[in-house]
């Protein structure tokens, strides 16, 4: 715990965003493992807020991505998988409700693309 603690403290979301994907890194995997290393220490409340960070972050390159999807559907789909896995690590973890959220808001975010419903 004090390890990954230590990993934000050192790298500052203001310097360093979890999610730097448009970037061309994968750093979001490496956030992904933190929350769940987090869960499996038993430091569940610092796992859960850090997967919050992560998510707010991540759900709106999905968005962007989404915007330009004839260009960026790779980026879509990638950005989309981490927060299916992020949603089931909260979900593993006993917070179902924040795993629905995730996944909830995903699909309003697709809804309007999925045979014109708005």
């Amino acid at each position: 715990i004090e390890m990954l603690d230590k990993c934000q403290e050192c790298m500052p979301e203001k310097n360093y965003p979890l999610d730097i994907s448009y970037l061309g890194f994968s750093n979001e995997m490496i956030v992904l493992n933190m929350v769940e290393e987090y869960m499996n220490l038993g430091a569940k409340d610092k796992g859960l807020e850090l997967s919050r960070r992560f998510y707010n972050e991540i759900i709106q390159s999905a968005s962007f991505y989404l915007s330009f999807y004839d260009f960026a559907a790779t980026d879509f789909e990638t950005s989309i998988k981490y927060i299916y896995y992020l949603a089931d690590i909260m979900k593993q973890n006993g917070f179902k409700e924040e795993s629905e959220k995730y996944l909830s808001q995903v699909s309003e975010l697709i809804k309007p693309f999925m045979g014109g419903e708005e």
